[in-house]
């Protein structure tokens, strides 16, 4: 199947309530969020869109460049040091990865290369899927209103202390983020953590990338003032205990900022894609569908992106939490010209994300026919669209209390 182009696709006929839609919806000049107290009970279900805006060309052409440009450091990727059957509090130095430590880390797993120190992540970590973060990275910079993040950041990082601020970003990736919040905060000591070294090897001298399975922190109580996490929870079972680790790392007044995207297909209003021709996007809905299926015989809670404030203040250790959502459209038919960009950006994501899928359906069990289907068929509702596909992202960020004691010990301690 021909894909097409960019040049290819009618942004015209964009129907009658698109642009009431898109204003209602990205509208930057009326920004509001949605706070919630740790003590109700049962916080209210509408959210309030993130805003975005169209950048001015002097910040795009900053956007783009940011990966190259500013260097000075030297990053050696390293991992907790380990014996052949370590207890949880026997970690206590690290070791650089070597090519050889390297190699151990992936697996082929039917034609993509994947992690080998949390089989329950299941997304490729090559090439390919490491351009598909970062076009979602600057997706994401886009929805947030040209920043690397929401929350009072510079509040907390310019506050007078007497040790050096720090930052976690889990799940970094391709390390965009954190190379970047390094670039903006170089008095702040950056550290990425991922379950694989894919990020690059000259980043700034106050950043740093380290390997290990986000589940199982291995930092000190209260190390961090601000934690970043960004798309994670296909590869987490348990996603209160995961809150509880990020909690316990996080220092007092501290804050933590959660972005998942929902795993369901969507349309205008985010309105569910319905099964079959009638809902216009069969391949679509099939595609989704399954691949829900997939995650929760993994035992993969799917509801994690619209439960992030529920999840936060049950583990009693956070207040002052705002729940925002991002209802972004996947194609090219937006008039406005940064919800554009960023209609572009989620169409390049998902054409990477489809075919990346291929590993977790056929380890399901699913017949390679049967796989190619539901890629294909998805694919053509994406490239040749009946109907609009939307993707909705939460994003949830939260202060720690200075009250709350981690409940157990159960992790290993780096510093």
């Amino acid at each position: 199947m021909r894909k097409r182009n960019f040049s290819d696709m009618d942004d015209g006929a964009p129907g009658e309530d698109d642009a009431r839609y898109a204003s209602a919806t990205y509208n930057s000049a009326t920004a509001m969020t949605s706070s919630y107290s740790t003590a109700d009970p049962q916080p209210s279900t509408s959210m309030n869109p993130i805003p975005v805006r169209a950048p001015t060309p002097s910040t795009f052409s900053d956007f783009y460049t940011t990966e190259s440009e500013g260097r000075t450091g030297s990053n050696t990727v390293t991992v907790p040091g380990a014996t052949s059957h370590p207890s949880l509090d026997d970690i206590s130095y690290t070791y650089a990865v070597t090519d050889e430590i390297r190699e151990t880390l992936y697996r082929e797993v039917f034609g993509r290369r994947l992690n080998t120190l949390q089989p329950v992540y299941q997304q490729p970590t090559d090439d390919d899927e490491i351009q598909r973060m970062e076009r979602f990275h600057r997706m994401m910079y886009m929805v947030q209103g040209d920043r690397n993040c929401v929350g009072p950041v510079d509040q907390i990082l310019n506050a007078p202390s007497d040790r050096k601020r720090r930052i976690l970003d889990i799940g970094t990736g391709s390390g965009l983020w954190a190379i970047q919040m390094a670039d903006d905060y170089p008095d702040v000591e950056v550290v990425g953590c991922d379950l694989v070294p894919i990020q690059p090897e000259m980043v700034p001298p106050n950043c740093d990338f380290e390997v290990w399975d986000a589940q199982i922190n291995p930092y000190s109580d209260e190390y961090f003032d601000v934690v970043h996490v960004r798309c994670v929870h296909t590869g987490i079972r348990n996603y209160p205990l995961f809150l509880e680790e990020i909690a316990r790392v996080l220092a007092p007044g501290g804050l933590v900022i959660l972005i998942e995207s929902e795993v369901r297909a969507l349309t205008e209003g985010k309105q569910p894609i319905e099964a079959g021709p009638r809902g216009g996007a069969p391949g679509w809905h099939a595609f989704w569908e399954q691949y829900r299926r997939c995650l929760a015989g993994n035992n993969i809670d799917t509801t994690v992106p619209t439960r992030l404030p529920a999840l936060l203040r049950g583990t009693g250790a956070f207040s002052d939490i705002i729940a925002q959502e991002a209802t972004i459209p996947i194609g090219f038919w937006p008039k406005d010209a940064g919800l554009l960009t960023v209609g572009q950006y989620a169409w390049m994501d998902h054409d990477s994300f489809i075919p990346s899928i291929r590993p977790l359906f056929l380890s399901y069990g699913l017949s390679e026919f049967r796989v190619n289907i539901l890629i294909e068929d998805a694919q053509q509702d994406l490239y040749y669209p009946l109907t609009r596909p939307y993707s909705c992202v939460h994003v949830s960020q939260a202060r720690k209390i200075t009250s709350w004691t981690p409940p157990r010990r159960r992790t290993r301690r780096l510093r």
